[in-house]
């Protein structure tokens, strides 16, 4: 039921939200997820829900108020429609606060949709599978954005390096790391990680090495690892 201070401005302005976009300024608005659901209570009114611009709006907005992506989910899943866009916007949430197995699930589900997933989707799911140490659905995902065409993509490379190394494949690390054309700090500092990680210091300090001759400046991130390269040998 909409709250007793909400209805009433709801109320004088419904006639202003009669297109999706305008639905934008009111959700952005919601400082809690009670508010957030009373709008979502208007948009349902109103049909602004077969709206994907209204609808992802509303997903990302859940997800922040409520820190969980379980009401994000109950609207997601009761989309008529559904792009590539907001698929991502759910795995990526996922990724980011968790179950991270439901990253990999909505994955699954959204190339049995018939939508092909893009660089976005594969960097949210390589994530997942590091934080939880899933070699085999790693590889799987590995292969599939090779055949999709996205092996070159230096954040998605990178991820691969990271995702190898927390599952104990310091070769699979490297293969990853040589196959990045252009490497930036983020490739790098994957590498010097992943060998530290392993227990390779010596590798660990030729690669930070390698980074600085190419003129590469380190960050923080590299530095530490660096540091706790040296640290072991000593």
């Amino acid at each position: 039921m909409l709250s007793h201070c909400l209805l009433p401005l709801l109320s004088k302005t419904k006639p202003l939200f009669s297109t999706p976009f305008n639905f934008n300024h009111l959700l952005d608005s919601c400082s809690s997820l009670s508010q957030l659901k009373q709008v979502h209570a208007l948009i349902l009114t109103n049909g602004s829900h077969k709206s994907l611009l209204v609808s992802t709006k509303l997903i990302k907005k859940a997800v922040s108020l409520s820190g969980t992506v379980d009401y994000a989910r109950k609207v997601f899943d009761v989309m008529p429609h559904r792009d590539v866009f907001l698929w991502n916007t759910l795995i990526r949430s996922y990724s980011h606060l968790g179950p991270s197995k439901e990253a990999i699930s909505t994955y699954r589900n959204m190339h049995r949709s018939g939508l092909s997933p893009d660089a976005y989707t594969f960097t949210s799911v390589v994530t997942s599978c590091t934080v939880l140490s899933a070699l085999r659905e790693g590889k799987q995902v590995h292969c599939n954005l090779i055949k999709n065409g996205f092996d070159s993509d230096v954040y998605i490379q990178s991820s691969l390096v990271t995702m190898y190394a927390q599952n104990g494949e310091p070769s699979s690390s490297e293969q990853a790391f040589s196959d990045i054309v252009v490497r930036n700090v983020v490739t790098w500092t994957a590498m010097v990680a992943a060998n530290v990680q392993n227990g390779y210091l010596i590798k660990g300090l030729n690669t930070f090495i390698e980074m600085i001759t190419s003129g590469t400046k380190p960050n923080v991130i590299t530095l530490l690892m660096h540091l706790m390269d040296m640290e072991k040998k000593q």
